[in-house]
């Protein structure tokens, strides 16, 4: 049987990118009433009749005011908080100037601190938070420090944040490989072949595909499911 959720309030950053979509679609499709937040201009197509349960709110993970203003907008509780923004900045170790080191780390790590830290009091107290970490964080990326590092610190975040939200709350993580959407378009032009032929399942993933983990993990039948990191990468990397 399908899950269902109304009256549940979902916040979702990185709302406008492919894997906030499908999340918010998803959440959506079961009732949920969903706030997605993102500093790009929202231009979701939603399914008839979601419009009531769907809002946007701009977004900027690098000011913290917003984190403050988009929980918000959510309203008395909160329900789900999928953290998904994020950027994948491409640049040799000894390339990267501190502002780019610092501006990754702002966005991929300490904006989450900061969001996860603004809705604390809003949580409801079976909440689930995901967190949208990467292969990254398990493995590292050649020409990628700063993400890998970013990544791998959302982890730890995660792993010790379990033993202190309380409750019956809980956070969890996802870690995509590599994905068929913009964010990896230049490696996947750069080193496509090489990529699919260490992939067991010999394709990438979809934006759909890791939506639907996340939804897991915001249902019931994850209820006993905290502090765990799960790989969504085809088999491409296994811990």
């Amino acid at each position: 049987m399908a899950v269902q959720d109304h009256q549940r309030t979902a916040v979702v950053t990185g709302g406008e990118g492919s894997i906030g979509q499908a999340v918010a679609r998803l959440l959506l499709a079961r009732g949920v009433r969903v706030v997605s937040a993102d500093l790009a201009p929202a231009h979701r197509r939603l399914p008839a009749g979601d419009a009531e349960n769907f809002s946007y709110t701009g977004y900027d993970a690098q000011d913290p005011e917003s984190a403050r203003a988009t929980v918000a907008a959510a309203g008395e509780r909160i329900d789900y908080l999928v953290l998904a923004a994020g950027i994948y900045p491409a640049r040799g170790f000894a390339d990267i100037s501190e502002d780019e080191w610092q501006g990754c780390l702002e966005i991929n790590l300490t904006a989450v601190y900061r969001m996860i830290n603004a809705a604390l009091p809003r949580l409801a107290p079976d909440a689930s938070i995901v967190l949208v970490s990467s292969i990254a964080g398990l493995r590292g990326s050649k020409g990628h420090a700063h993400y890998a590092a970013s990544k791998a610190g959302l982890l730890g975040l995660m792993r010790s944040l379990m033993w202190e939200l309380g409750g019956q709350r809980r956070i969890n993580a996802v870690s995509p490989g590599i994905i068929d959407n913009p964010m990896t378009r230049p490696l996947r032009e750069a080193a496509g072949d090489t990529i699919l032929r260490s992939t067991p399942l010999g394709r990438y993933g979809t934006a759909d595909e890791v939506a639907a983990v996340i939804g897991f993990l915001c249902s019931p039948a994850a209820s006993f499911i905290h502090g765990e990191n799960i790989s969504i990468n085809g088999g491409f990397y296994v811990n």
